[in-house]
């Protein structure tokens, strides 16, 4: 905590020492504690100063600059690793918030994955990908109608994990989709099935096997 100015501490002395009203009236018109005008009375009667008194330093810190850099490579060899276990690797007699307040200080707070679909790093399937995104540069933007209320199986998604990054870094986790279902698309107000042909409908392809085949029907039902 911050020590009081001096010139504050002058002022409550100067004051006191005028009468102007009792200690608890001059606390609240100095916005102090009533303590804190006891104690800086009591050290200038006891020493003749109101300086404040120099900080005490606190404890010594438990990790010391080797074990900082012993516990940066913890992280990097196991990124998701818990805080009692990197405590215990690191082998020093610490509580697991210091493991953590230290982590913070050196930028590698605890991050969740980004679940992403694994052959998304597949050279054909990043090639269908440019392929469609130049596919919709040429729609007129004006003739887009916005899906709403598009619902997901959760099948399709792992377990997202945790781990440890600098905060700039992201890290996505490669998910095999599971089994597919077909999502509720909200379209007009009328909720329809993806993959299901209602009357005067486009039957559109499942979203979770081809969600660039069910985008491609969307439009064409737009532009027809």
């Amino acid at each position: 905590m911050t020590p009081y100015s001096q010139d504050l501490r002058e002022r409550i002395l100067e004051t006191v020492q005028r009468g102007e009203g009792s200690l608890r009236q001059i606390a609240q018109r100095f916005l102090v504690s009533l303590s804190f005008v006891v104690r800086l009375l009591q050290t200038y009667r006891r020493t003749g100063s109101i300086q404040p008194r120099p900080h005490r330093g606190g404890n010594p810190a438990k990790l010391a600059p080797e074990d900082l850099e012993r516990l940066r490579d913890l992280v990097q060899q196991q990124p998701d690793a818990t805080l009692e276990e990197l405590r215990q690797r690191l082998g020093v007699a610490c509580s697991t918030m210091a493991i953590c307040r230290a982590l913070k200080k050196m930028g590698l707070p605890l991050k969740k994955k980004v679940p992403r679909a694994a052959e998304q790093g597949r050279p054909d399937v990043q090639e269908r990908r440019h392929e469609f995104g130049a596919e919709l540069a040429g729609v007129d933007p004006h003739r887009l109608v916005f899906v709403d209320e598009c619902g997901a199986n959760t099948a399709m998604v792992c377990q997202v994990t945790n781990h440890r990054i600098p905060i700039s870094d992201r890290r996505f986790s490669g998910n095999e989709p599971g089994s597919s279902g077909s999502p509720t698309v909200e379209r007009h107000g009328e909720p329809q099935h993806a993959g299901e042909a209602g009357a005067g409908e486009v039957s559109k392809p499942n979203a979770l096997q081809d969600p660039h085949g069910m985008v491609k029907a969307l439009l064409l039902e737009v532009q027809s």
